[in-house]
């Protein structure tokens, strides 16, 4: 059978770079503005190329993949008509079913190349352009779609003869990355901090700290204020000058200093004061709560005693909470997909939905075809309606205001 080019372009005058005369004889030329198969790209195939090429015999079969072209009504219609059976191969299966891809279309790109670097080379002024690209996809063509490599293919697919055992035993395998095992990830501690601090400053922690720790103060039992007063002001003096910056450094020694007061009233009160500094503006509700309340209500955060025997907390008190990380959780939550239940935003619809059907000439795949066409046809008739009386409203506003 001859080929069917397709140039892009949107008008016939898109065809007149090329030289069609040193192109294939028989060749049928069609535009596109992307150069792309579509639905009338195929039709224009079927009954230009095929029809005229396959012979009177009937029925005949016609195996294609399941590009959403071949699965056009109006193919499908006409193949019916003409006593032409259409079967789709299933997905992703081409590079073992299709004998094009099997025999033929390896050879074309080879002998293409091959015709334009021997062109290329007459000349230094030789190049490759529409004027003479037919010629050369010609010659490729004249030696890559023979009757040998054709029938090959068919043979090499297991369709004629038909040979169920042409396809080899790991082609129904999965694919090698699927079963790949990955070893269990290992739970490890993040530290978040107000300043990025560099690799080494962050494996520069003392597992086994010194006695002049404030690890080694003794524990807050919730009774006497001014233990936990004097364990957090040790703290806050050796780690605000790295940690905070000017503004907050004054807000956490505004704290302190309004706790301390408070501490030493008269009446005993337990003061737990929150080990992180909250977000925004809510130093400002902490201050407001110390001056009218004269208590501050303990944070989420853990108790002081539940984490004096963290190697890390010494140096980190300051700092935003230890957070400890399940990376294998948190990489499931990345790569899950959210329900449609769960997003504000409409799933995108595709514009063609593909069947499940292998043969496309059936009774039901045309009726579902037909069911489509005619689904489309209403919503289509429903929206021109609404954009008309739309427009017709605001004629309607537009008179009214003027009058």
């Amino acid at each position: 059978m001859p080929p069917m080019n397709v140039v892009k372009g949107k008008t016939e005058k898109s065809l007149n770079g090329f030289n069609k005369s040193e192109g294939h004889e028989n060749a049928v030329w069609a535009f596109q503005k992307n150069a792309w198969i579509d639905d009338a790209g195929c039709l224009k195939w079927f009954r230009e190329v095929f029809l005229q090429n396959c012979g009177p015999t009937r029925p005949q079969l016609l195996i294609v993949d399941q590009h959403r072209s071949h699965e056009a009504l109006d193919l499908l219609e006409e193949g019916m008509r003409e006593n032409v059976r259409i079967l789709a191969l299933p997905p992703h299966t081409t590079h073992f079913l299709c004998p094009l891809d099997r025999t033929v279309f390896g050879p074309f790109k080879k002998h293409y190349n091959s015709a334009c670097d021997d062109f290329t080379m007459q000349s230094p002024s030789n190049l490759v352009m529409k004027w003479n690209w037919p010629k050369l996809s010609n010659d490729a063509f004249k030696l890559a779609f023979s009757h040998r490599n054709i029938v090959s293919g068919f043979r090499a697919c297991g369709i004629f003869p038909f040979n169920p055992s042409a396809i080899p035993l790991e082609a129904y395998m999965p694919a090698e990355p699927t079963n790949i095992e990955y070893p269990e990830p290992e739970i490890t501690r993040e530290i978040t901090t107000t300043e990025t601090r560099s690799e080494e400053e962050q494996h520069d922690i003392d597992p086994n700290p010194t006695n002049t720790s404030t690890t080694d103060l003794p524990p807050y039992d919730g009774v006497n204020p001014e233990i936990n007063l004097e364990l957090l002001s040790q703290i806050a003096v050796e780690n605000q000058d790295s940690i905070l910056d000017e503004k907050e450094r004054e807000e956490v020694e505004e704290i302190f200093n309004l706790s301390v007061l408070i501490g030493k009233s008269t009446e005993p009160e337990v003061i737990d004061l929150p080990l992180t500094l909250p977000p925004d503006n809510s130093g400002d509700n902490i201050r407001h709560n110390l001056l009218q309340d004269h208590t501050v209500e303990p944070i989420q955060h853990g108790a002081i005693k539940q984490r004096r025997d963290d190697p890390l907390w010494s140096s980190t008190m300051m700092q935003s909470p230890l957070k400890v990380v399940d990376w294998n959780s948190e990489i499931n939550n990345i790569f899950t997909v959210a329900s449609h239940a769960s997003i504000n935003e409409k799933p995108q619809k595709r514009k063609k939905k593909q069947t499940g059907h292998r043969v496309l000439t059936s009774d039901d795949c045309i009726v579902e075809k037909r069911l489509q066409k005619q689904k489309k046809e209403e919503n289509d008739t429903k929206k021109k309606a609404n954009a008309e009386n739309r427009k017709k409203k605001a004629i309607d506003v537009f008179i009214k205001k003027m009058k």
